[in-house]
């Protein structure tokens, strides 16, 4: 029997991603145990111009640091 797998990337960053990692690692010991079937959709890479690597990066600036750039996202 085939395991099937709906991975959904929400994460804005596509480098550096923690849960991004940790479903990594979730799908490769599914794939240690027998076979599946992944259907994947990353929210990063879709037209959702309000939440990139620059939006996120803008919150993790206190306000008074931001660059013009990140206070416009």
């Amino acid at each position: 029997m085939t395991t099937q797998i709906l991975r959904i990337d929400a994460s804005a960053r596509t480098e550096g991603s923690v849960s991004r990692d940790l479903i990594d690692r979730i799908v490769d010991r599914f794939e240690r145990e027998g076979p599946i079937d992944i259907t994947r959709r990353d929210l990063a890479v879709t037209d959702l111009p309000y939440l990139d690597a620059g939006w996120v990066g803008a919150n993790f600036t206190p306000a008074d640091d931001r660059t013009e750039d990140q206070k416009s996202a």
